[in-house]
């Protein structure tokens, strides 16, 4: 097993992250409540008895289970730190609109599909949105073989080059790619020293 060494400020970030979760799955419940108090205090005289537990018995779960898919909290539940080997990867051209271009930090239409086997031999299927680059430039940040970290609560992988390559370091918050030896990255100003070793 390898160890994940992971920048406190980083760690910082995750943890408001869940925190603006739960706050939005708070927002999101006192609205399904008001929602469902005003439906069955308007017609709750009206259903038969049956249909009225039913009812609510659906109400309840819906105003719980919907606010707590649409806060995003449940990502966090099912999400981990892993570092495993990419064993596939593929290019695919795709429409994406500028919005979503733009949350994404993708500058062409295409995504990069990366398929990791980790260190327990689970499979990860991975989005990378990258900068737009022509293929040939983009598929050397992610090549077959390449060891890659990811980092519970980041949105993207980083590639763990072996320093003499000089290759760009990966930004597991945002993406940006920076310099081979730079502290922070350039984007967003965040540590990258994302470091794994041997247990």
């Amino acid at each position: 097993m390898r160890k994940i060494t992971v920048p406190e400020e980083i760690e910082k970030k995750v943890k408001k992250d869940i925190g603006g979760c739960v706050v939005k799955l708070i927002v999101y419940l006192i609205i399904a409540a008001a929602a469902i108090y005003i439906f069955f205090s308007s017609s709750g005289e009206m259903l038969d008895f049956k249909i009225k537990v039913v009812s609510i018995i659906i109400a309840v779960l819906l105003g719980i289970g919907l606010p707590y898919y649409f806060s995003g909290l449940h990502l966090y539940f099912t999400d981990k730190s892993y570092v495993g080997r990419i064993i596939e990867v593929d290019v695919k051209d795709v429409k994406i609109s500028k919005t979503f271009r733009e949350r994404k930090r993708e500058a062409g239409d295409s995504i990069q599909y990366v398929m990791v086997e980790d260190d327990d031999k689970k499979l990860h299927t991975c989005e990378i949105y990258d900068d737009g680059r022509i293929y040939s430039s983009r598929a050397r940040n992610y090549n077959l073989g390449d060891t890659v970290v990811h980092i519970y609560g980041c949105e993207y992988l980083r590639p763990m080059h072996h320093p003499d390559l000089e290759k760009p370091q990966v930004c597991v918050v945002c993406g940006f790619k920076s310099d081979p030896h730079a502290e922070k990255c350039f984007e967003c100003g965040r540590s990258l020293d994302v470091r794994v070793e041997e247990k």
